[in-house]
Formats: C-alpha cells, sequence, structure tokens
C-alpha cells in the first residue's frame, strides 16, 4: 500500500525521450498557426513573413529555451546527462552527430543571450 504513494522515478533515457517527443510534437503542431498569427498581426509596421522554411529555427529556439531550464529542475549531474541524451536524440532525429548539433545549440544560445542581454529572462529572449 505504501508502494501507491512513493515517487516513481523516469530514467534518464525515458524523460530525454518525452523531452524531445513533447518539443518535436508542440513545435511541429504549432508553428504553422504560430506564424500566420504573426504574419497577420496589425501591430507590425513591416509584415515579418514567416515562412513554413523557418520551422527549423523556431525549433531550435523553442529547443534552448527548454534546455536552459534544465538546471532549474536537476541536480548538476543529472542535468548533464539529461542534455547528453536530449541532444544525442536530437541529433540523430536529423541524421546529424552529436558535436555538430551541440555546436548549432551553443550558437543558437549565445545569440538568443545577445539579443536578449541584459535581460536573463529566457522567455524574452525566445521573442
Amino acid at each position: 500500500m505504501l508502494s501507491l504513494f512513493s515517487k516513481k522515478r523516469l530514467s534518464d533515457n525515458k524523460m530525454a525521450n518525452m523531452f524531445v517527443n513533447v518539443i518535436l510534437d508542440a513545435t511541429e503542431d504549432g508553428f504553422k498557426e504560430l506564424a500566420a498569427m504573426i504574419n497577420d498581426d496589425p501591430e507590425f509596421v513591416k509584415r515579418p513573413n514567416i515562412s513554413e522554411g523557418d520551422y527549423g529555427k523556431f525549433m531550435m529556439i523553442v529547443l534552448v529555451t527548454n534546455l536552459n531550464y534544465l538546471p532549474e529542475h536537476f541536480d548538476i549531474a543529472e542535468e548533464k546527462r539529461l542534455k547528453y541524451l536530449i541532444l544525442d536524440k536530437f541529433a540523430r532525429q536529423f541524421e546529424m552527430d552529436y558535436d555538430p548539433f551541440k555546436k548549432l545549440v551553443q550558437e543558437y544560445k549565445a545569440c538568443m543571450a545577445r539579443v536578449n542581454h541584459p535581460s536573463k529572462n529566457h522567455l524574452y529572449a525566445m521573442s
């Protein structure tokens, strides 16, 4: 009976799979609608003209932002292991090797930090 109340721990691999699948599903399902909303927003002086080809950039921004939140929920060892597994799974998904994909993620992270400076709010960096 006590086992009903015990905390069930997911393996790092299952957690990484869930992370990857949720990011991919959310970005695939939401990108077209979000792009249409932005393109049609009358507040823009010049229409952004976000195209379907911009999906990869959108997915990378969502990925990097979510990776930035890992340290808030996991200790450093768990975070490093999860981040490795997540990046490895994404790299395979896009038929890339781990190191080039990791470098791409670091480039996006650096760019988002630059445009968001001095704020450290990851949600602001997304916009």
